[in-house]
């Protein structure tokens, strides 16, 4: 793993590169949409860890795409019960707010932040010994 020896900008670079087909299920090339979105979720937090925001922030909106197109949620109206999902929401929820704290974008920044916070205010997703 690139990453284990915190090589993040090359590890980002071999992850975006991935071929990833949505459509075509029986090409050998193709990945469901919460994997491409892991992927891309990926690639957002190595660019961070770098401190290369644009490529992050273009990483995290193909991310939102994704998520957007899926209808992907956590919330407690429409809540997902499996335990990947919900962590990868997480991740891109933070991600997402990480890189409007980089590119100085402080009101929305705070607001994600908040938002994160209380995602899961009143569900037994996360365990009550987790949080601070």
């Amino acid at each position: 793993k690139l990453n284990d020896n915190e090589d993040y900008s090359t590890a980002a670079r071999m992850l975006a590169g991935l071929r990833m087909e949505e459509n075509d299920e029986g090409s050998v090339y193709y990945m469901p949409p919460i994997e491409r979105c892991d992927v891309f979720v990926k690639v957002a937090e190595c660019y961070l860890e770098e401190d290369l925001t644009v490529e992050a922030e273009g990483a995290v909106t193909k991310a939102g795409t994704i998520i957007e197109a899926t209808g992907i949620s956590i919330s407690a109206e429409n809540e997902v019960k499996d335990e990947r999902t919900v962590t990868l929401m997480l991740r891109y929820k933070s991600t997402y707010a990480r890189v409007l704290d980089a590119n100085r974008k402080f009101l929305p920044a705070a607001m994600k932040y908040h938002d994160l916070s209380t995602a899961y205010l009143h569900t037994d997703a996360i365990d009550a010994d987790d949080l601070l």
